[in-house]
């Protein structure tokens, strides 16, 4: 079936008026406000980040027909009292880092491959109320990363989750335990549970399949880092969006209107 397009500036024309619509029915609202009520407002980020401190677990596979091995880590890159942040994975090679500005609301996840390096903003996890998931205390406490850690376990519907916290734990390492998790979905309950502490070791179990192997992390520091790092955000490459198009024909409609 062959189909029309419209000339790029009959384009231009419509989107210009679509958001001069918008702002008549919101006198007051501005264009990029209109551009947020089309696509969803976007958080965005410094161009860089530079982090001092380190939490540090390690991802481990527990397998019922294999020793158990540690597949990689997870660190979160932050700085006392920031509201940023960077929750990064690394297996073999291939890293993912997510950075989170909660400040901006803003999430950004980059990752690398060998020397393929790329971006792409996500949306900010909605709030939810705090202590909202209810652990349950059991016995079972252990030392994990040099703190001995209290035992809590969580059943939800088709998965069972436990969790062992330091309740000795700072009130700094206590935040950034609350908050990093926040943004992993599978680990949200550790943000808004009823829990105290630092988490220390986490699992997930799907209790709808018999065997393993399932995913746990493991806390095995927390320290400052000998040499800050900094992460560049001009470093990747992000693909054009929808809303980066509609700006761009815009500006060039407004452009060509002002030359005539």
């Amino acid at each position: 079936m062959k189909t029309t397009q419209l000339p790029f500036s009959a384009f231009a024309f419509l989107a210009t008026l679509l958001l001069s619509s918008l702002s008549i029915s919101a006198q007051s609202m501005s264009e990029e406000e209109a551009l947020d009520v089309l696509y969803g407002a976007v958080g965005k980020v410094a161009s860089s980040y530079t982090f001092a401190d380190v939490m540090t677990y390690s991802l481990v596979m527990r397998s019922a027909v294999s020793d158990s091995a540690i597949v990689g880590s997870l660190r979160v890159l932050h700085n006392e009292g920031d509201s940023a942040f960077a929750i990064e994975f690394k297996v073999d090679s291939t890293k993912s880092v997510t950075l989170c500005d909660v400040s901006n609301r803003a999430v950004v996840m980059l990752s690398s491959m060998g020397n393929l390096r790329l971006g792409q903003y996500l949306d900010y996890p909605n709030s939810t109320r705090t202590d909202s998931v209810k652990f349950g205390r059991v016995s079972g406490d252990r030392e994990i990363g040099g703190r001995m850690s209290n035992h809590f376990f969580l059943e939800d519907r088709h998965s069972i989750m436990e969790l062992w916290s330091d309740k000795e734990a700072g009130e700094e390492e206590v935040r950034m335990g609350r908050l990093w998790p926040a943004f992993m979905a599978n680990m949200t309950a550790l943000a808004t549970g009823n829990h105290w502490g630092l988490p220390t070791r986490f699992t997930s179990t799907d209790t709808r399949k018999g065997e393993l192997p399932q995913l746990e992390i493991e806390l095995k520091m927390i320290a400052a880092l000998e040499n800050p790092e900094t992460i560049t955000i001009t470093d990747y490459t992000f693909p054009r969006t929808p809303r980066d198009e509609m700006i761009e024909r815009i500006e060039q409609e407004r452009s060509k209107r002002e030359k005539e």
